[in-house]
């Protein structure tokens, strides 16, 4: 086999196994298998926490109530704080629900904590697919206790304490059935009131987080198996091996077939005339043809050796060989007057089987 075919053969393998790795590679990039997630119900918590501050006889605002929205809350003429929380259940469609709940308030700063007023804490339960709960019997925040907390924590610890909250925490368990499940989870909304104190604004309250929501679904999940990406995986692994088998064949042709090496002109004779060794004498040095003027000697050139080898089978006489240089053989058969002779040269050897293959 011809180097150069070795050489395209080698470059079609090559470019084989490239396109190969990256049939492997897409493959594996497409999931074996994929999840279909259905929803089968959608529910909601709200929890709105709802306020009324009472005051103190004052000339800001000239009147005893004052709801969210109406101006700043501040502390100094804040008798209390009234709260409620309402919390609501909605489905997407009816489910028995059990609701137990519990509302805490603390007082918080930077260094302690402490739990004030009584827990309000009960259970509901109720069927639809709408459900309110209304708390109104929250503790009220009374300011005047709170600072009082305060300041008794203050000369205990000798802490300088301007800044500090009192936390409302509606800790709820809700337990649903429906038709399409159960739902059973923890429902915790907060709201702050955040007591500050600035040179530029004063002592204010302020009421933070009051609206709340979590919602969530019920669902179910089916697996679609992609049996298509397992024969793709499959067919491009049989491509890869193919690829890169041939691939390594022919490099190893390749490596051993190397660059012919170069023949000898003796080699290139000698193969010559092997058919012909028995007819075939050899000399040990060039002959000299001297030609008497009374019988001159007639030499006729043959076209080839085998055409030397007729007449000499026809003459029944031997084919003499003798040789002028490695690169030129003399062939001749001697008939009285006349020599038959063929000229043989190793580059001529060399050259016809080139333009065979070329053919």
């Amino acid at each position: 086999m011809r180097r150069t075919t070795i050489t395209v053969l080698v470059i079609v393998f090559a470019i084989s196994s490239l396109v190969s790795t990256s049939i492997i590679y897409y493959a594996h990039q497409q999931p074996t298998q994929k999840k279909l997630v259905h929803t089968l119900y959608t529910y909601g918590h709200y929890g709105t926490f709802d306020y009324l501050a009472t005051l103190k006889p004052n000339i800001i605002y000239n009147r005893t109530l004052l709801r969210p929205g109406e101006g700043p809350i501040f502390t100094r003429i804040t008798d209390e704080i009234n709260i409620n929380f309402n919390y609501t259940f909605q489905g997407s469609e009816p489910a028995n629900l059990t609701v137990y709940y519990r509302v805490t308030e603390q007082v918080e700063t930077s260094k302690f904590q402490k739990q004030i007023g009584d827990r309000r804490e009960g259970e509901i339960h109720t069927t639809g697919s709408n459900t309110n709960l209304y708390v109104d019997n929250v503790p009220p925040v009374n300011v005047s206790s709170v600072q009082n907390l305060i300041n008794k924590v203050t000369q205990e610890t000798g802490m300088s304490i301007s800044d500090y909250t009192v936390t409302l925490t509606a800790e709820m368990h809700i337990r649903a059935n429906t038709t399409e499940g159960s739902i059973n989870e923890y429902f915790t909304p907060k709201m702050t009131i955040r007591f500050t104190s600035s040179f530029s604004e004063g002592n204010i309250i302020s009421i933070e987080d009051t609206e709340h929501s979590k919602t969530g679904e019920i669902t179910s999940t089916t697996t679609v198996y992609h049996s298509w990406v397992d024969l793709q995986r499959n067919l491009s692994y049989g491509l890869a091996f193919g690829a890169f088998s041939g691939l390594l064949v022919t490099l190893w042709v390749f490596t051993k077939s190397g660059p012919p090496e170069p023949v000898k002109p003796e080699a290139l004779i000698e193969d010559a005339i092997e058919p012909f060794k028995e007819i075939i004498t050899e000399t040990a040095q060039e002959p000299r043809f001297e030609e008497p003027t009374s019988r001159p000697v007639t030499a006729i050139s043959m076209k080839n050796l085998e055409d030397l080898v007729k007449v000499a089978d026809i003459l029944a006489k031997p084919i003499i060989h003798s040789s002028k240089s490695p690169e030129t053989h003399l062939f001749y058969v001697m008939d009285e007057g006349t020599r038959y002779e063929y000229k043989m040269k190793a580059s001529s050897l060399i050259q016809e089987p080139e333009k065979e293959e070329e053919g």
